[in-house]
């Protein structure tokens, strides 16, 4: 009898050729179970890093072979022996270079994704996938799903489903394959209206954004009525302790979080039942974590910006890509047992942050760890000026039920020594505004930032 299930450490085991199955009984052995003494599961001896090698330089070749980018960009003087020394992909270049980085035929792209991220102006990011990578991603969503769903499972998925192909979509066939039931209902708009499919279908497992799914359980809290729901995937945006705490308290369910970028092809890794850092999807995937000011790669355990190399894209390939993510490498193993990487809960991003006094940063993450403990804030939005004699950090907080008072959200506030000192120090003032936020409206499914007010 096996204490923890994971179905990642052998999926990516198998991806990489270094486990043979025998027979199916191995086989769903392999898929369920993980013991410190069990020789099915992935090891990280010479063959695991011998087998990564191979991917990457299989990549880094096929991408100077067949995208412009790639091959005028010096590509061909790397390799994996002088892998940090190879130059970094900036977002910018993303923008503005992303025809010249696809690596096939217009007639073999299955999926274009356009992203333009809270706050940003000028060109778009594009990502170009073929239908091969978009098989991947249905992989990365089942063997995902696989680790804590059942067959059988009701699945309600809240995310984006106007188009073929869309997340929606593949999560819900890579569920099919599983052998749970999935709905979709695409991206949540109206609270009152999510309740009402919540009710209908009671569902064992929940996906969807963290915000949104907040809100809705603290929404069920007003009405009154039990949820009964067996666990919670969050994904596509943040996710604050406070969201994962709340949403256990309110549902007694288990909460799970998934790292998946579009730039990605919506695979990266999920936690566990330990609930201590993402399992890396490492076949697929190679990560390194940079210190954002120089750009060299920092120690495991030291806290930087996430930089990403896709291994197996056809479409259009990444090349040591910086996401603008800043999390960490664990060092340590998890209590799990499983060998694969794990990088800890995304931070903040190196640009969504402000600095109120020398040295003193606020991020999102730590406003949502203070604010979203407030039972009727269902939202809020952060903007700052530094125009003035006096600069501006103004907050709009969106309530349900009953109103919060501002001496509640002060409170909160100047429990964070960034506002706080800042506050004090007669160089920043604060400006708080509230609105309602109705049943029939729901927190917005885009990307939350700190921006400047206009």
């Amino acid at each position: 009898m096996c204490a923890v299930k994971n179905t990642v450490d052998p999926w990516v085991a198998r991806r990489l050729g270094l486990v043979r199955t025998q027979s199916i009984a191995s086989e769903i052995r392999l898929n369920n179970c993980l013991s410190n003494d069990d020789n099915l599961i992935l090891q990280r001896d010479e063959h695991f890093y011998a087998q990564l090698d191979a991917l990457r330089e299989k990549q880094l070749h096929y991408a100077i072979q067949r995208s412009t980018y790639y091959a005028a960009s010096g590509y061909h003087q790397f390799s994996t022996v002088n892998w940090q020394d190879m130059p970094l992909i900036s977002q910018e270049i993303l923008r503005v270079q992303h025809l010249q980085m696809v690596c096939t035929s217009s007639s073999n792209i299955d999926r274009i994704v356009t992203l333009m991220s809270s706050g940003t102006t000028g060109d778009p990011k594009r990502i170009y996938f073929t239908r091969s990578d978009q098989s991947d991603t249905i992989q990365y969503f089942k063997v995902g799903m696989d680790s804590f769903t059942t067959p059988g499972d009701k699945v309600v998925i809240w995310l984006p489903n106007s188009r073929p192909g869309s997340i929606s979509e593949l999560l819900a066939e890579a569920l099919k394959l599983g052998g749970k039931q999935p709905k979709c209902y695409g991206v949540m708009n109206h609270l009152s209206s999510a309740y009402k499919q919540l009710m209908e279908e009671t569902p064992d497992v929940i996906v969807g954004i963290p915000l949104q799914i907040l809100a809705l359980a603290k929404y069920t809290e007003i009405v009154g009525t039990p949820i009964r729901i067996k666990s919670v995937l969050l994904s596509t945006d943040a996710i604050s302790d406070t969201v994962v705490k709340t949403l256990e308290r309110l549902w007694h369910c288990k909460v799970y979080r998934y790292f998946g970028m579009t730039e990605m092809g919506y695979g990266g890794g999920i936690e566990c039942e330990v609930h201590n850092g993402y399992h890396l999807y490492e076949s697929d995937f190679y990560i390194e974590i940079i210190n954002p000011e120089t750009g060299q790669v920092v120690p495991d355990g030291t806290w930087g910006e996430m930089v990403i190399t896709t291994l197996r894209r056809h479409g259009m390939p990444l090349i040591r890509y910086r996401t603008g993510d800043v999390t960490r490498i664990i060092p340590e193993k998890c209590a799990c047992g499983s060998n694969l990487k794990r990088i800890d809960r995304i931070q903040h991003r190196v640009k969504d942050t402000i600095e109120l006094l020398p040295g003193q940063l606020l991020t999102r993450n730590e406003l949502d760890d203070h604010l979203l403990t407030l039972p009727s804030l269902l939202d809020y939005t952060v903007q700052y000026n530094t125009n003035e004699e006096e600069k501006q950090l103004i907050m709009t907080i969106y309530y349900l039920g009953d109103t919060i008072h501002q001496d509640e959200i002060l409170e909160k506030l100047h429990q964070l020594k960034s506002i706080h000192d800042a506050v004090c120090s007669g160089q920043w003032a604060l400006e708080i505004n509230f609105e309602e936020m109705l049943p029939s409206s729901c927190p917005s499914p885009m990307k939350r930032t700190i921006c400047t007010s206009k």
